[in-house]
């Protein structure tokens, strides 16, 4: 968000804190799929007796392109409107949020006796790409696009 807040449209630290509104909007909305999906979908799984662990991933299979289309609508109105970019977060914490509520209820269901290695697992792998990432993720936003423009 620096880089394209404050490098391209200019935003004080307070408007660089305000742009990440998106993320409270989508936030809100994220919760409320998943309760509706899990009022709607779940617990109606679960009354016929016809649930399986596998049913949570059913909202992944419904919002799973929401977030590769986020990163390319955030990407790719960099320069457009300050808004788009705003409006793009929204849709990239919708799926993030959904995608790790879903992840740890599929692994609490599923294995309930491992759980605790499950998600053992999951936060080694999750740090180590966060741990990863910062080391070249200004370079390589600065090779691929100037001004917003890809450059080959």
């Amino acid at each position: 968000f620096p880089i394209v807040f404050t490098g391209i449209y200019n935003f004080t630290l307070i408007q660089l804190g305000l742009s990440y509104t998106g993320f409270s909007v989508g936030t809100v909305c994220g919760y409320f799929l998943l309760l509706t999906f899990t009022f709607k979908y779940v617990n109606l799984r679960r009354a016929n007796d016809t649930f399986t662990p596998k049913t949570y991933l059913i909202l992944l299979m419904w919002i799973g392109c929401l977030m590769p289309f986020s990163l390319f609508l955030f990407g790719w109105t960099a320069s457009v409107h300050w808004i788009l970019p705003t409006i793009s977060e929204g849709f990239f914490i919708i799926a993030c949020f959904n995608l790790f509520q879903v992840t740890f209820s599929y692994f609490s269901e599923d294995y309930s006796q491992y759980v605790a290695s499950a998600y053992g697992g999951n936060s080694a792998m999750r740090s180590s790409f966060a741990c990863a990432f910062p080391l070249f993720r200004i370079a390589m936003y600065n090779r691929f696009a100037v001004n917003g423009y890809l450059i080959t």
